[in-house]
């Protein structure tokens, strides 16, 4: 057999260093302006490809004071990472804006050394195919979030984040649909949440583990599809009720509910209404009637309690009963009063 020439060894490495490259994709940086706002949809601000706007191919960076926004429709649908430095000074982020589509197939948002990513939906629609690694901080305000866009199935669907660096997912408005093609499987919050507004919906299965679940006021819709807080381990969750002043945003479970690895924290200090009972939690069916833990605090002159009721978990306020050292006090005073006008 007849051995390859030089020649032609390095052709074929030359081919085969091509077919490499061509498989997998590009990693490419943003080198739009430094903390100032910058359009995504110019070539000459990415670097690593030839100038050439990003695909679904790629893998892009946005890193230090890189900030991106989003009013087109942007023909990505790549990976997306926002900051890998170490310096908390350095805030890369991406604003998808009224009129933009931004969509990736991951996203890992902020580093393992220190440096912040953000991203933020104050108008446009943006989704996600996979899951999403969140160190630092999403912001939902107006538009569309669609994350786990094309899942169907299965168990690996997650906002995470890593051990010692959770970051937060804010709703205040819009609307954030988890799996929306999903029709079995699992969707997992392992990224702390916080509600004030807006529209947060799952489709599938749901758990937080290991994290919390914040509720402000009651002004947002939150409907999950099976709540399984069933692991004293793995799916141990905070969920923290802050009351407006009239009441607050209940946890609609569509499905079943199991909330024995949940704890569930209720602050009235914003409360200015009386004695009632408040949905906090409702379900098609309560499976188990039990849950970790509870605490009800800052409601003026109000007794709280946190207790299960058919298949909703519900707070009971009942107006305060004073002590009886607060009765003997009472009973004290009345007394001195008496005496006082006696003698006058």
């Amino acid at each position: 057999m007849k051995s390859p020439t030089t020649t032609q060894c390095f052709a074929i490495g030359a081919a085969l260093l091509c077919a490499a490259s061509t498989s997998y994709g590009a990693a490419l940086t943003f080198t739009g302006g430094n903390n100032v706002d910058s359009n995504w949809n110019l070539a000459s601000s990415w670097t690593g490809n030839g100038g050439v706007l990003p695909t679904s191919g790629d893998s892009v960076l946005l890193n230090q004071k890189r900030r991106a926004f989003v009013t087109t429709d942007v023909n990505f649908g790549g990976s997306l990472a926002l900051a890998n430095g170490n310096l908390l000074t350095h805030i890369a982020v991406v604003d998808v804006r009224t009129d933009g589509t931004f969509a990736v197939s991951t996203a890992s948002v902020g580093s393992n050394n220190g440096a912040i990513g953000r991203i933020d939906v104050t108008g446009g629609i943006m989704t996600t195919t996979g899951s999403v690694l969140n160190r630092d901080i999403i912001n939902l305000s107006s538009g569309t979030l669609s994350l786990f866009n094309a899942a169907t199935s299965g168990n690996n669907h997650a906002l995470s984040a890593v051990t010692g660096r959770s970051g937060v997912l804010n709703v205040t408005g819009g609307v954030l649909t988890a799996g929306a093609a999903m029709t079995s499987g699992t969707i997992q919050f392992r990224s702390a949440i916080d509600i004030s507004g807006g529209s947060f919906e799952t489709v599938a299965q749901t758990f937080f583990a290991g994290t919390s679940l914040t509720v402000n006021g009651d002004a947002a819709t939150i409907a999950l599809t099976q709540l399984n807080q069933n692991n004293l381990i793995n799916r141990a969750v905070d969920f923290n009720f802050n009351f407006g002043a009239t009441n607050v945003s209940s946890i609609v479970s569509t499905g079943f509910m199991s909330l024995s690895s949940a704890t569930i924290n209720v602050d009235g200090s914003g409360y200015a209404g009386g004695a009632g009972v408040f949905d906090l939690i409702t379900s098609g069916n309560y499976t188990d009637d039990v849950f970790a833990a509870s605490s009800v605090t800052g409601f003026a002159g109000l007794d709280g309690v946190v207790s299960a009721s058919g298949n909703n978990l519900i707070l009971t306020l009942t107006t305060a009963v004073p002590e009886p050292g607060t009765y003997a006090l009472l009973a004290g005073l009345t007394g001195l009063v008496f005496v006082m006008v006696r003698r006058r």
